[in-house]
C-alpha cells in the first residue's frame, strides 16, 4: 500500500504487513486533482487538488496520523495492474482506516446538515457511485466542510444520513454487519448514484458485495452483469432477481439480471425468504440454470415465476416475475413485462429453467414449431390416402437461410397454447364422412391429438373444428366408429429457430365390445 506522508507530502509503499494507521480522504473529484505524477515530479502547489491533499494532511497530523491515503495520487493509474489492484482493495483500505475525512467541497461549515433541504443532503457527495463504500466502509468516518471545519461524523448524523441515502441506521453505525442487508437493498443504495465511466458503477460495488473480478474498461454495461455473475456465484440471494424497468415495454424481452443499480430503485424493502429451501443456481452457456415455481397465465402466453422473496409486511406472499417461453423443450426462458413485480401467494411445481441474459435472433423472433408426418399406415384400402388442412400460421419473419431448407411442404406449423388446435390429417372416403386426426397441443409443454368426422363442407374451415378438439397425448388409442386411430411421436428435430415433431399415424380395426 501507498501511503503519503503528512509532513514531508512524500509517497512511501508499505508491505502488507507493515502498514502502519493511516488517515484516509472521501471526496469527489473535480477539474484540478493532484496525480501520483505531479507529487513525484514536485508540480503545482497552488491549485483546489493540492489545497485539498494539504488540509487532509494537516488535519490528519492535527489527530495523530503520520500517513494519509489519497486516491487521487496515492494510486499510479499509468499501470492497469496497479489500478485494478486498488480498485479491489478500497473497500478493505477505507475499512481499515484509523478515521475516514469526507470532504465535502459544496457544503459551508453553518449548514444545518438537517432536512432535504440542506446544502448536506444536497451534496454531490451522496451522489456519487464511489463514495457510497467511502460511506459505509470506515468506522470511524468526519465530515467536513469546504473551509475544513468538522460539521459532524457518521455516528452524530446517521439519522440525516439514514434518510439521505436509504441505508438503515443500524448499518451505518455497525450494529448490523453489511452482510444483513440482502442483495437488492445493497443495489437500491445505488440506484440513484453516478459515475463517470460506465463501468465504474460496477467496480465500485465489488466490495459492499465482498466480490472481485478484473477491470475491462471498455465493456460498458456488461460489467454491471459480470458484477451480478460473481454475485451469484457465493449467494443464492433471490432478491438480485427482484428489479424493475419502469422504461422498459412490456413486450420487451430480458434477461434475469439488472441491466444498471437504477433498476432496484424500488427494491429496497426486498429481502430473502429464509424459511424455504432454495435448488442451487448458476451461469451455463445456455444462460441462468435455475429452478422456479411456475404458473402459466393464459393471457399473454407466459408464465409468472415466484422468487424466494417474500413481500412485507406479513411475509405472507412472494414475488413474481413474468417469464415467457422461446423454447419450451429446451426450458428457454425470458423475462418479460419487467416493469412490474406481481404478488401471489399461490405458487405452482418448479420447474428447472433456462434464461439468457444476452437474447439472441432466435431468442427474440421465437422459435416456429411444425408437425410432419413421417408415415401413416393403415389396414382399410378404403382409406388409401390423405391430404392436409392447416391451421394458423404465424406471420411471416424474416428467417436465416437455413430454415426453409428444414421447412417441407407439408409440414403442419402450430403455435403453442391449451387446447390449440393446429391442423388435421383427413382420410379420403367414399362416403364423404372423412375421419380426420386433429393435430394441436393440449398445453403449452406438451402436444395432443383428437378424432372427429369432417364433412366436405367443413374441409376447408378449420376454425369451425376447434371446438371438437379435445386432445390426447400421444400413442393413445382413440376410437373413432369401428376404427382406432393412434399417433406417436417417433422424434422431435430441433433446428434453429425450428421444432419438428416427426409423426406416424397408425390405422387398424378397433375391437369395439357390443
Amino acid at each position: 500500500m501507498r501511503l503519503l506522508h503528512a509532513s514531508s507530502l512524500e509517497l512511501k509503499d508499505f508491505p502488507a504487513n507493515l502498514i502502519p494507521p493511516y488517515a484516509i480522504l472521501s471526496h469527489t473529484w473535480g477539474e484540478d486533482e493532484v496525480l501520483y505524477t505531479d507529487i513525484q515530479e514536485g508540480k503545482p502547489k497552488g491549485n483546489a487538488g493540492y489545497k485539498k491533499i494539504q488540509q487532509s494532511c494537516k488535519r490528519a497530523a492535527a489527530d495523530g496520523y503520520e500517513y494519509v491515503w489519497v486516491d487521487t495520487c496515492c494510486i499510479d493509474k499509468r499501470s492497469s495492474a496497479e489500478l485494478s489492484e486498488a480498485i479491489n482493495s478500497m473497500f478493505n483500505w477505507y475499512q481499515r482506516a484509523a478515521v475516514c475525512y469526507a470532504y465535502l467541497a459544496d457544503v459551508s461549515s453553518d449548514d444545518g446538515c438537517k432536512g432535504p433541504d440542506s446544502d448536506f443532503a444536497r451534496s454531490r457527495w451522496f451522489k456519487r457511485g464511489w463514495t457510497l463504500q467511502e460511506l459505509i466502509a470506515p468506522a470511524n468516518l468526519i465530515f467536513m466542510s469546504r473551509d475544513w471545519i468538522e460539521i459532524g461524523s457518521k455516528s452524530s448524523l446517521r439519522v440525516s444520513l439514514a434518510e439521505i441515502t436509504g441505508i438503515e441506521e443500524c448499518i451505518l453505525d455497525g450494529r448490523l454487519g453489511l452482510g444483513t442487508a440482502s442483495v437488492a437493498q445493497r443495489m437500491s443504495w445505488a440506484s440513484y448514484r453516478k459515475t463517470t465511466r460506465k463501468e465504474d458503477i460496477a467496480y465500485c460495488l465489488m466490495g459492499l458485495f465482498g466480490v472481485n473480478m478484473p477491470l475491462l474498461y471498455g465493456e460498458e454495461d456488461k460489467a454491471f452483469i459480470r458484477l451480478q455473475e460473481e454475485i451469484i456465484r457465493d449467494s443464492d440471494d433471490h432478491s438480485i432477481f427482484a428489479w424493475t424497468d419502469p422504461t422498459t415495454a412490456a413486450h420487451d424481452m430480458h434477461g434475469m439480471l439488472a441491466e444498471s443499480p437504477a433498476s432496484f430503485a424500488f427494491s429496497r424493502e426486498i429481502v430473502p425468504h429464509y424459511d424455504s429451501a432454495i435448488a442451487p443456481y448458476s451461469i451455463t452457456n445456455r444462460g441462468l440454470r435455475i429452478e422456479l415455481p411456475l404458473i402459466y397465465v393464459p393471457d399473454g402466453d407466459m408464465y409468472l415465476a415466484a422468487l424466494n422473496c417474500a413481500v412485507p409486511p406479513d411475509y405472507k406472499n412472494l414475488f413474481c416475475i413474468f417469464l415467457k417461453s422461446l423454447n419450451w423443450g429446451a426450458r428457454q426462458f425470458a423475462r418479460v413485462k419487467a416493469n412490474t413485480l406481481i404478488q401471489m401467494n399461490d405458487v405452482g411445481k418448479p420447474v428447472t429453467v433456462f434464461i439468457r441474459q444476452s437474447l439472441s435472433f432466435y431468442d427474440l423472433n421465437g422459435t416456429r414449431y411444425f408437425f410432419q408426418i413421417r408415415n401413416v399406415n393403415s389396414e382399410y384400402h378404403e382409406y388409401p390416402g390423405y391430404k392436409l388442412l392447416r391451421g394458423y400460421t404465424p406471420p411471416k419473419k424474416v428467417w436465416p437461410s437455413i430454415i426453409p431448407k428444414v421447412i417441407q411442404e407439408r409440414d403442419i406449423e402450430f403455435s403453442k397454447g391449451e387446447n390449440k388446435l393446429a391442423g388435421a390429417i383427413l382420410f379420403d372416403h367414399a362416403d364423404g364422412a372423412n375421419p380426420a386426426v386433429l393435430l394441436g397441443t393440449i398445453t403449452s409443454d406438451q402436444v395432443g391429438f383428437a378424432m372427429c368426422f369432417l364433412s366436405r363442407n367443413e374441409l376447408n374451415n378449420l376454425e369451425a373444428v376447434s371446438p371438437r378438439f379435445i386432445s390426447s397425448p400421444e400413442d393413445t388409442d382413440m376410437i373413432l366408429g369401428d376404427s382406432s386411430y393412434r399417433v406417436s411421436v417417433v422424434d422431435v428435430e430441433h433446428y434453429p429457430g425450428v421444432q419438428k415433431w416427426i409423426l406416424d399415424i397408425s390405422v387398424k380395426a378397433a375391437h369395439v365390445p357390443k
